[in-house]
């Protein structure tokens, strides 16, 4: 379990955008983004089972929208204009 200790805050943005960007595609640290992006789809009622939310989650990383969606969001914070 000691994959899922978090550390410092550049660390753990580094290894979500790694998971994102597709270099992480396996293990506990893996497991539990998708697990934990099925409970907020899941309460965000986008589906209405667990095993579903996993499925989607899985499909936003394998395709690349995942990624496309956090390049869009970096983008926006880094906008001035919206400040």
């Amino acid at each position: 379990m000691q994959e899922l200790h978090g550390a410092e805050a550049e660390y753990n943005a580094r290894r979500m955008y790694d998971l994102i960007c597709g270099h992480i595609k396996e293990g506990a640290f893996y497991n539990m983004v998708l697990l934990n992006s099925a409970a907020a789809l899941l309460v965000a009622e986008q589906v209405t089972e667990l095993k579903q939310g996993v499925l989607m989650a899985k499909a936003a990383l394998e395709s690349g929208k995942a990624k496309e969606t956090l390049m869009k969001f970096i983008e926006f914070s880094n906008n001035k204009e919206f400040l």
